[in-house]
């Protein structure tokens, strides 16, 4: 027996208390923003829904944060946020710099964000207001699958609901 084996085994001997250990359930169903049910996303707390056709593949966020949805696709993935001021300007963001930013005629806010790096995801992005905040939507795009990738996040951001008997999604992205 070596040395760590003669100290474990001498000593006084102590009672140990018995704990019991409550697992943590798996991080996506603490508190979620919302559920994924028949292909589409509602949000818990608000009036925004998202279909969510084959391949997209969604990833409910919590509720707390304002990334309600991760979507997807083998060419492109799409964040469905909600913020609670409401305001129309697009968000800092510390992977990126919104190097364009404008309002359409129907009041959607679109801009694109980029790193500088050519080998890096662009970040293409609509915005608009709800009664209780904004609603925006960002596509991450590849460089090599921009046009492709475009294409799919554009479809499945024309499958958006937001607001009561609002039509799908904002004209801008269609």
């Amino acid at each position: 027996m070596g040395l760590i084996g003669m100290q474990l085994g001498c000593g006084r001997r102590r009672d140990v208390e018995a704990v019991v250990v409550t697992p943590t359930p798996p991080q996506d169903t603490l508190d979620p923003a919302g559920r994924i049910d028949g292909g589409a996303f509602q949000d818990a707390d608000h009036p925004v829904s998202l279909e969510l056709p084959p391949p997209w593949q969604g990833e409910v966020g919590r509720r707390a944060e304002p990334l309600r949805l991760l979507a997807s696709h083998p060419l492109a993935q799409v964040e469905l946020f909600v913020f609670p001021d409401g305001g129309l300007r697009m968000p800092a963001r510390a992977d990126c710099a919104w190097t364009f930013v404008d309002q359409g005629p129907d009041g959607v806010v679109v801009g694109s964000c980029t790193s500088g790096r050519p080998q890096d995801l662009l970040r293409l992005a609509w915005r608009w207001p709800l009664a209780d905040g904004a609603v925006q939507l960002d596509a991450l795009l590849g460089p090599a699958e921009l046009a492709a990738g475009e294409r799919a996040a554009r479809e499945l951001i024309s499958g958006l609901r937001a607001g009561a008997g609002a039509p799908a999604g904002p004209a801008a992205a269609r």
